[in-house]
């Protein structure tokens, strides 16, 4: 009897520092997620939010290893992990933490879709503007722009980048429409008096065309400290410069875009005609390259464009120098045309032969 009393209180023991400990860890990992700014700022602008801690074996994260690589937007290498989830109502954050050394793999921010009611729109418009988002590119029988906004008299861009508008202040004259492109790996707003983007992902773009004169100031609902103003002048007598440049992307004849995103080149392959202008845009948080026989943009960051023109026709293979499992084609149809003498090798420019 004395010693089946010993061996109970043993195990009673155990379970009780079991207990204790899985308490401090679970602590511990609540306040690595609590120190980050974007689940700061959640909590800040959701005080009601709930905050819930599940432990991932690292045979769980294996089974769901593609799943999580394209939550985080990139490859992650299976191990023990926690999943913390803080959410309110249809939003929540989600932080994927390594269990061993408690350091942050990723954090995302997910909204579950509300369906609409029959006379409700899914995004609020006071006035018949739209708002766009570019479809994605598909192979081309004529050397068009897809998916690239053709530009236009009063066009201005402005890039949501490092959770801040770029530039944000613009000042343009009645009737120029602005442009906003999301390049952050979370979701942002275009919130101002009277226009409202809804939701942006990564690589979304938003349109709005300002017809009065005015100073318009706005904002992301999501991160309140990202804030951006236009000033809409009256309407110059005589013709004069656009205030804001507009990217090179969008004032180039016969183009077709590719993106480059999740470790791949999207659309691949592509057919053009001769003379057309290819368009890489670089989506992903890792570097990449468009390395081919003849023409190489060199190290991309994210939010860089790379441009070459062909105007040979031919089957042009290419790949990323980085990652050699991402490969593309390009089929150039027509007559062999001369081409132009020299070459810019420069990710902003085009790449000429």
């Amino acid at each position: 009897m004395g010693k089946f009393s010993t061996k109970l209180f043993l195990l009673e023991l155990i379970i009780l520092v079991s207990f204790i400990s899985g308490c401090v860890y679970d602590k511990n990992v609540t306040s690595t997620v609590n120190a980050l700014p974007e689940v700061q700022q959640f909590l800040k602008d959701h005080p009601d939010a709930k905050i819930a801690v599940t432990f991932w074996s690292k045979d769980e994260v294996t089974n769901s290893e593609q799943e999580i690589s394209q939550q985080c937007d990139k490859k992650i290498v299976p191990t023990d992990m926690f999943k913390s989830t803080i959410s309110e109502g249809n939003l929540k954050t989600i932080v994927w933490i390594n269990a061993e050394n408690l350091t942050v793999i990723c954090s995302v921010i997910e909204e579950t879709p509300v369906t609409p009611s029959p006379t409700s729109s899914s995004v609020i418009a006071p006035t018949p503007s739209p708002i766009i988002t570019p479809p994605s590119p598909s192979s081309v029988t004529s050397p068009q722009p897809t998916s690239i906004p053709t530009a236009s008299t009063g066009t201005v861009s402005v890039f949501i980048k490092n959770f801040a508008f770029n530039p944000s202040i613009i000042t343009i004259p009645v009737g120029t429409t602005v442009i906003w492109t999301q390049m952050d790996n979370a979701y942002c707003t275009v919130t101002g008096d009277g226009f409202d983007s809804g939701i942006l992902g990564q690589g979304e773009t938003y349109i709005w065309t300002f017809n009065n004169s005015g100073t318009y100031s706005y904002s992301c609902s999501f991160h309140s400290n990202m804030t951006g103003t236009v000033i809409v002048t009256e309407t110059p007598s005589a013709p004069s410069p656009a205030p804001s440049p507009v990217p090179v992307s969008t004032t180039i004849p016969g183009a077709v875009s590719v993106d480059i995103k999740g470790y791949a080149f999207n659309p691949s392959p592509i057919t053009i005609p001769t003379g057309t202008t290819v368009i890489w845009t670089q989506m992903d948080s890792v570097d990449h390259t468009v390395t081919g026989i003849g023409f190489d943009s060199g190290t991309l960051g994210q939010g860089q464009t790379f441009r070459r023109t062909f105007y040979d026709a031919g089957t042009y293979s290419y790949s990323c120098s980085i990652h050699p499992t991402m490969i593309g084609t390009v089929i150039v149809m027509g007559t062999v045309s001369p081409s132009p003498r020299g070459t810019v090798n420069n990710p902003y420019m085009y790449n000429i032969y």
